[in-house]
């Protein structure tokens, strides 16, 4: 408990630096969450869930067995922070589900900063509210994003120790990320969209490929397990998920897979399970309740982005006229990192993810359609201002 709160509280401390302008959405944001956990609550002493889910009960599990870092350094640093808490607390807590809920909060945070302050990008996390609720059940996974969108924020900026950090610290977590971020940091930052002098972008890349070597010596087993699995995958006559289901390695299959990544699950069917039998047997209504809405919220701006194509592609390869250089950067950094995010849980998992980890490329189309929102509203102001100093 004690550990919760002083996260709890540098957050707030970090966001009182940089963003005091938006401390009272920073503090909605965390009410939020206290009120979803609070609804859960309810179902769980109501006797109908376990307190403890996925994840947490996989902390619960290992914690029991004496859990040993060398045998899963790949979850070292969710277990690490979840024992901060056992200690701290002595025993499970509450605190271990809020856990998530600080760096949701710095989500919050470095997003808005990445989009040159512009208050529309703090009000995101709001037409995302499962983003939120599972910042109360799946630390690991918001954690992995908060270091995903703050490597990149800190490529942008040059700000390399802050970058080198989520780097290490993602090692401890899902390793294969760190190549989802580093492709698009080389191929789009490094060589094709930074000023960096000749020998900068070199010391770089050495840094990097140092990085890289380090991550094959101390996870070379976790390596051989992933490449295991492209070599399942890329058997013709035996590709399975990871579930062990078969892979039709046709265009019909990947039409499919695709689709259900994009489109699964529909705002209808998590209100019909809803009317039906009351949400999810596992994680309960509200679970499934906020779901609903996330889901209806993501359709509105898919839809919405998909009739405004044009400008997306635009704002992708020509930039944003309402957005900084470095803003757009980050927006090109996240379009590659989605596509990358995409292809792997599309490929190894046939596009059936749950929400919390379809929940970035969720994210990402709102923040697709709140840029071309703007992009038109700025065009059109502008539009409107040349008029006007023409007609007099």
């Amino acid at each position: 408990m004690l550990f919760f709160i002083l996260l709890l509280l540098a957050t707030f401390l970090l966001c009182k630096m940089y963003a005091p302008e938006m401390m009272g959405y920073f503090v909605l944001t965390f009410i939020l969450g206290l009120c979803f956990h609070l609804i859960f609550s309810l179902e769980y002493f109501a006797g109908s869930l376990h307190y403890f889910n996925s994840d947490e009960l996989g902390y619960t599990l290992l914690q029991g067995n004496n859990f040993d870092y060398s045998e899963y350094p790949f979850r070292a640093l969710w277990h690490f922070l979840n024992d901060l808490v056992y200690i701290s607390g002595g025993g499970y807590s509450f605190a271990n589900k809020l856990l998530a809920l600080p760096f949701v909060i710095m989500i919050q945070l470095i997003t808005y900063l990445a989009f040159d302050k512009k208050k529309a990008f703090i009000l995101l996390m709001y037409l995302c509210p499962y983003f939120i609720y599972i910042g109360t059940m799946d630390l690991r996974d918001t954690l992995i994003i908060l270091l995903c969108l703050t490597a990149f924020y800190a490529s942008i900026n040059k700000k390399y120790l802050l970058f080198s950090l989520s780097i290490i610290l993602l090692m401890f977590l899902r390793p294969f990320t760190i190549v989802l971020i580093l492709t698009p940091v080389i191929l789009l930052v490094v060589i094709f969209r930074t000023k960096l002098s000749f020998y900068r972008k070199i010391g770089f890349a050495v840094l990097i490929f140092l990085m890289m070597i380090i991550i094959s010596v101390v996870f070379s087993s976790v390596i051989d397990s992933y490449l295991l699995r492209v070599e399942v995958l890329l058997t013709p006559t035996n590709a399975t998920s990871l579930k062990g289901e078969p892979i039709e390695l046709s265009i019909n299959g990947f039409i499919t897979y695709i689709s259900k990544w994009i489109f699964t699950p529909l705002p209808t069917s998590l209100l019909e399970r809803l009317v039906e039998s009351g949400g999810h047997n596992v994680f309960g209504f509200i679970d499934d309740f906020i779901r609903m809405i996330h889901q209806f919220f993501y359709f509105f701006c898919l839809i919405y982005t998909m009739l405004n194509v044009r400008y997306f592609l635009r704002g992708l390869f020509f930039g944003y006229t309402f957005l900084s250089e470095k803003a757009n950067k980050f927006f090109l950094l996240l379009f590659s990192f989605n596509v990358l995010w995409s292809c792997v849980y599309i490929l190894f998992a046939l596009g059936s993810a749950h929400s919390r980890i379809k929940v970035v490329f969720t994210y990402f189309i709102v923040i697709s359609a709140v840029c071309i929102f703007k992009e038109k509203n700025f065009r059109l102001a502008r539009r409107n201002l040349i008029t006007t100093r023409e007609v007099k």
